[in-house]
């Protein structure tokens, strides 16, 4: 699967894109993986929560897929085991961080096919109520996938993404660890990063 490792950030969390970018890159490239990271806003008028999606489909056409990471985003190893894992899971279209019932777009991968630009182009412009919401994407994925016929499947908590109930702890085995809370703060961040760059 040739995959990419895509990531966005602005200046006001330039300081967590400094810990977290290089750890990123190392691990993609470690991985056999592409790295992508921009900075700015690709769409000034909206949060830039709202940009990963439209990065996300400038980098489709090049890739089978793309795997963003949101910039607190900690990669804990490895990860060609879960590239492998999702290849098998084909004609899957997206796989994506489960948490509460709900979908996070922390970890998510997009599978290179029509039916996942339709779903980005859908998220992007038919949730206006979303927009502005605390959740801002998130939302309007969770709303858009309650009427679309892809297949979303979870990436396992246990192997692939640490959550909150487990922050910053040495004992898990998950590839990827994404901050909660209090735990973006760059100093838990550093402390999750500590022996892994």
């Amino acid at each position: 699967m040739n995959l990419c490792l895509a990531t966005l950030h602005t200046q006001e969390i330039a300081d967590q894109a400094a810990l977290t970018g290089p750890n990123q890159e190392r691990l993609a490239r470690a991985s056999g993986v592409a790295f992508h990271s921009h900075l700015g806003r690709l769409d000034l008028s909206r949060h830039p929560a709202w940009s990963k999606l439209l990065l996300v489909a400038r980098l489709l056409p090049l890739y089978d897929a793309v795997l963003w990471v949101d910039t607190d985003v900690v990669v804990r190893s490895e990860f060609g085991g879960v590239v492998s894992w999702m290849a098998k899971k084909a004609p899957v279209t997206m796989f994506t961080q489960p948490r509460d019932g709900s979908l996070n777009s922390g970890v998510i991968c997009f599978r290179n096919c029509k039916e996942t630009l339709e779903v980005l182009g859908k998220v992007y412009f038919q949730w206006p109520m979303a927009w502005d919401c605390p959740w801002w994407e998130q939302e309007a994925f969770n709303r858009q996938s309650r009427f679309s016929n892809v297949s979303i499947e979870g990436l396992d908590p246990r192997g692939h993404v640490a959550f909150e109930g487990n922050p910053c702890r040495e004992d898990s085995s998950a590839t990827f660890y994404h901050a909660y809370g209090p735990c973006k703060k760059v100093e838990c961040l550093a402390r999750e990063l500590k022996g892994r760059r």
